[in-house]
């Protein structure tokens, strides 16, 4: 196994763990309820005013473990079909995050990290070989 891959993998497996073990636990509809303060917060001088609850953490902390997944430079974010620029903010997949909840209700009883995949997907799929060339 080169680094290069054992960093990858590295990454993943500690990039997927969310910060809590009830993160791990949490649905969709509930990670989305803990979200929403986090969205609707002020942000200025990229300083993010978000309420300092527990919930508001525990999301925060989701998002920090996906987007040091996605956006690290192994390039490990095609495994997961998710094409995220670097420049990517945490509050912007926090935000893709809950309005794919909002628009799918029927996924508010699946795992929080499903969902969160899935809607980042949508949000940033990668481009195939063919759809580079048109």
């Amino acid at each position: 196994m080169t680094k290069t891959t054992f960093t990858a993998l590295l990454i993943v497996a500690v990039g997927l763990v969310p910060p809590s073990a009830s993160a791990q636990q949490n649905t969709t509809e509930e990670m989305a309820s803990a979200c929403r303060p986090v969205v609707s917060a002020k942000v200025a001088n990229e300083t993010v005013a978000m309420p300092l609850t527990f919930e508001a953490g525990q999301c925060w902390g989701a998002f920090l473990s996906l987007q040091g997944v996605l956006t690290a430079d192994v390039r490990i974010d095609q495994f997961f079909g998710i094409c995220a620029p670097a420049q990517s903010t945490r509050t912007q997949f926090v935000a893709v995050f809950v309005r794919y909840a909002d628009n799918h209700p029927e996924q508010l009883h699946t795992p929080f990290m499903e969902t969160a995949l899935a809607s980042l997907k949508q949000a940033f799929p990668c481009r195939t070989a063919k759809s580079k060339s048109n």
